[in-house]
């Protein structure tokens, strides 16, 4: 029998055995929860979501995308699709930190496990499977933020909150999503989508202003046609100049004056008179009387009043002393008799003894024409320093002068004054070469020889035919890969076929002459580069319409204020800047109140071969009629090529001033104008006017730094629309 110390020490020997055991089974199931929660750490995230980023760049993951999802059919394709979606997203160079959902089938099924069990579980999809449960977390991985939707309110609200609470995800409300709410109030989080005001997203954005992000568009969209977030991506790039530098010193002012007509007792001869002028804005505006109503923001006013014979009296008043204005309409004197005519001189210019001769063009551009008292009667148009022999000539009456036109090989006839008469040989050409030139982006064919032909052309998809008037030819011309060519001498001219290929069409030709040189310039289609910069290698060029002393029209600021040449500068400087911020290489006529001619800007696009010509100006109109009722924008072009780049600048520019305007700024479409600096077949070029300076409204807005950014960003936006499509198919 053992002792009772005995069995005292056996008792705590077992309760150690006990304790031991108990201890390792503690351990090793500390081990195992350990190792537990290292597997879902590392293969299931944690469900707190990344907070929201201090300027969201969302993408929608939209009806589109979800039906897709839906068709993958079952959980383990789902998965697949998400991670293949969160992917994609977070490669794109447009700074994507976020992504919305609203996680409903169109059916509107549940893709998440609805802890409200309000919604059916869609029915493709296991009972547990929570497909935004695993977006959030792929969503993560990624840097990125997922916002959720809230497109519907009661009775789905208890769903939507209680699935953000769960996850803590923010909301974006149904204003934000459909875009009805104007400026930036959206509830949660102020947003704007970037394809209905990009530009106005990224000038917010840049300033500093209360924008909170932007919307880049829906992803089934967006990943198919980048355009939208490439432009607003790029907008964002750098640093905006103040584009009313153009016009420094000179201000908008917000006191009474009429400035149209510019002078009190100005005498005028209509039936009707536009008044305008400026105004103090916060106090009402009558005139004799009655009150003025004005469109505007800043006090500018225009009315259309009656005008009788004598002196007609305008009393003003705006919250001070009243303004007298007058204007007077003589009375017709019926006992005066019409002035006699002066007959016609003559300029003195080379008649009868110019035929047999030839004659070189002098101006930058001159028309060979079909009538040549009608300058509209354009046949083909010719470039400085081009020769022909002079077949006929016609005597006929411009204004007070009686001048001369010469007629061509061809039957067109050129007009005296832009040219001169020469005593010249043919031209001969014994040969030509062929190369490249990688500044103007052209294939180069350069005769051999002396003279400078005149030059004829056709142009039909991707034949062009080029008659050289007065030109012999003796030579052989050289092959290239480019263009398959036929030359031949008929008469007295050089007739040259050129065909291109589909694969490396032309995209626009032109003839320069230099030295007694004559050069053919044949330019290649544009290529789009990749990434965030796509006119990466393009040139566009850029015409500040008027300048110095041609002030173009006059707003109802007046003298003192901005006027034309003003607002066409500021314009182009800030679309300077935008069209760089794609990567385009951008050359301006003019960058300060200097006065290029129009030769002058005839000549640099004649030389310098851009991509793109666009001459910015703005509108007016006979101030002889409601101009309050006179808005919009208008393109114009001469050659066919110029159409597609002026119907989208109105399109574009109307969108960007109907961002910011109240009334409707209207899109008054393309027409065909044979304005001076359109008058080019190097590449598409176009005259666009913006808006009417002689509406008070449009003026406004067109001296408006935020409005000149948003026609900026819409003027690049139709430049990069209109590459795009010009671009081969096979660009990058």
């Amino acid at each position: 029998m053992r002792s009772s110390t005995q069995a005292h020490a056996h008792h705590t020997a077992a309760q150690r055995r006990k304790s031991s055991h108990s201890g390792t089974f503690f351990l090793t199931a500390l081990l195992v929860l350990l190792l537990i929660a290292v597997v879902l750490f590392v293969f299931h995230p944690t469900e707190k979501a990344l907070p929201m980023p201090e300027q969201p760049r969302i993408v929608r993951l939209d009806a589109g995308w979800t039906d897709q999802l839906v068709q993958c059919g079952n959980d383990k394709a789902v998965k697949a699709f998400i991670d293949q979606t969160i992917a994609e997203i977070a490669a794109t160079p447009f700074g994507i930190n976020a992504i919305s959902w609203d996680g409903k089938t169109p059916d509107g099924e549940a893709l998440f496990i609805d802890d409200t069990k309000t919604l059916p579980h869609a029915a493709f999809l296991s009972d547990r499977f929570d497909a935004m449960d695993y977006l959030l977390h792929a969503a993560e991985n990624a840097e990125l933020t997922v916002y959720l939707e809230r497109l519907l309110p009661n009775p789905e609200d208890e769903v939507i909150t209680t699935l953000a609470e769960k996850h803590e995800m923010p909301l974006l409300s149904p204003n934000v999503l459909s875009n009805q709410t104007p400026g930036w109030e959206s509830g949660e989080v102020q947003l704007l989508d970037a394809s209905a005001g990009g530009e106005r997203a990224a000038l917010a954005l840049q300033q500093g202003n209360t924008a909170a992000g932007v919307i880049l568009g829906d992803w089934s969209v967006l990943r198919q046609n980048p355009s939208e977030a490439v432009l607003f991506n790029a907008f964002l790039d750098g640093t905006l100049d103040d584009p009313t530098q153009a016009w420094s010193g000179k201000e908008l002012a917000q006191t009474l004056a009429v400035t149209y007509p510019q002078h009190d007792n100005a005498k005028l001869y209509d039936k009707n008179v536009f008044l305008m002028g400026t105004s103090n804005p916060d106090a009402p505006l009558t005139l004799n009387g009655e009150p003025v109503e004005r469109f505007t923001q800043q006090g500018s006013w225009g009315i259309l009043v009656p005008l009788e014979y004598g002196t007609n009296t305008f009393t003003l008043e705006n919250g001070g002393e009243p303004l007298e204005f007058h204007i007077e309409k003589p009375k017709p004197d019926p006992n005066k008799k019409p002035a006699k005519p002066e007959p016609p001189q003559p300029d003195g210019t080379p008649g009868e003894e110019a035929i047999g001769k030839k004659v070189q063009i002098t101006d930058a551009i001159a028309s060979a024409l079909t009538e040549p008292w009608k300058s509209s009667s354009i046949e083909d148009t010719l470039y400085q320093g081009a020769v022909a022999e002079v077949v006929g000539v016609t005597e006929y009456q411009s204004g007070n002068i009686m001048t001369h036109a010469y007629k061509l090989s061809t039957g067109g006839w050129v007009r005296a004054k832009t040219s001169t008469i020469v005593d010249l040989p043919d031209a001969a050409f014994t040969g030509a070469t062929i190369s490249e030139d990688e500044a103007s982006r052209s294939t180069v064919l350069e005769f051999t020889g002396n003279g400078t032909p005149a030059v004829y052309h056709t142009w039909e998809n991707n034949q062009l035919t080029l008659r050289l008037l007065s030109a012999q030819w003796s030579g052989t011309l050289p092959e290239s890969e480019r263009f398959n060519a036929s030359i031949e001498q008929q008469d007295k001219d050089i007739l040259l076929t050129l065909n291109f290929s589909d694969t490396d069409p032309l995209y626009g030709w032109a003839v320069n002459y230099e030295d007694g040189i004559t050069r053919l310039y044949f330019k290649h289609k544009p290529v789009l580069a990749d990434g965030a910069k796509p006119l990466t290698g393009l040139t566009i060029m850029l015409d500040p319409g008027h300048g110095e002393g041609d002030n173009g029209a006059v707003g109802s600021g007046g003298l003192s204020a901005p006027v034309e040449k003003d607002a066409n500068l500021a314009l182009a400087l800030a679309t300077r800047t935008r069209l760089e911020q794609l990567g385009a290489t951008v050359v301006m006529t003019r960058t300060e109140d200097t006065f290029p001619t129009l030769g002058d800007r005839v000549t640099a696009l004649n030389t310098q071969h851009p991509d793109l010509f666009i001459s910015i100006h703005h509108n007016s109109i006979d101030l002889t009629r409601n101009v309050n009722s006179v808005n919009g924008t208008e393109a114009y072009w001469f050659y066919e090529e110029g159409t597609e780049l002026a119907r989208l600048l109105t399109e574009n520019v109307t969108s960007a001033i109907n961002a910011v305007r109240s009334e409707p700024h209207q899109d008054r479409g393309n027409s065909y104008g044979y304005y001076y600096v359109t008058r080019s077949n190097i590449c598409p070029a176009t005259l666009l006017e913006a808006a009417f300076m002689t509406n008070p409204a449009d003026y406004e807005l067109s001296i408006n730094p935020d409005v000149i950014w948003s026609e900026a960003g819409g003027i690049a936006r139709a430049v990069y629309q209109f590459l795009r499509e010009a671009a081969l198919p096979t660009a990058a």
